[in-house]
């Protein structure tokens, strides 16, 4: 109906945190979606230790697979996500993005990361690293929200994103307005 109504193209699917099981759990939805719909289908998941399974979903036809790495720096990706770093450990994200993005076209996985948390140099070093192993980096800039755990942090300064979000166009060849 999306499609009919609406002309959506596209369909971007969020799997959660299942374990070692979020590409098996999404993969019979995205293989419905192309087969029954025809549309392009992405997917965000929690990495995998069993890299063949994202294999499994570039042979479905997956368009677009995304991992919210959020930080460059180790000491603070264990400090603002203790449990990704507990029970999946900072290094597996990094593997799982540089495999799919091995495996797939230039741009059809991304790297997410946080931009005004960590020092702004790590996060230019973020999105060196994603652009070097041919994903996109999707920067989400920090706001405070009232009543969350870190709702008395400072939002970062305008000019830091600024920078950020050049960096991003300027690693992918992009940047000229924003100059």
């Amino acid at each position: 109906a999306a499609r009919d109504e609406s002309g959506v193209t596209f369909v971007h699917f969020n799997a959660g945190f299942q374990g070692n099981r979020g590409v098996q759990f999404a993969a019979p939805y995205l293989r419905a979606v192309k087969d029954q719909v025809g549309l392009l289908v992405g997917a965000q998941l929690a990495p995998e230790k069993d890299f063949s399974r994202y294999d499994r979903l570039i042979d479905l036809g997956v368009d677009h697979v995304s991992f919210w790495l959020e930080f460059f720096d180790p000491e603070w990706f264990a400090r603002i996500c203790p449990g990704k770093e507990r029970v999946l450990g900072q290094r597996l994200f990094f593997d799982s993005i540089a495999h799919c993005a091995a495996h797939m076209p230039r741009g059809a996985v991304s790297g997410e990361i946080i931009a005004g948390i960590e020092p702004i140099e790590q996060t230019l070093q973020a999105i060196d690293w994603i652009t070097s192993v041919g994903a996109w980096p999707t920067v989400c800039i920090f706001r405070p929200t009232t009543g969350g755990d870190m709702e008395d942090w400072q939002p970062p300064a305008y000019e830091d994103m600024r920078r950020v979000m050049a960096h991003v166009y300027r690693d992918e060849g992009l940047i000229g307005a924003f100059e």
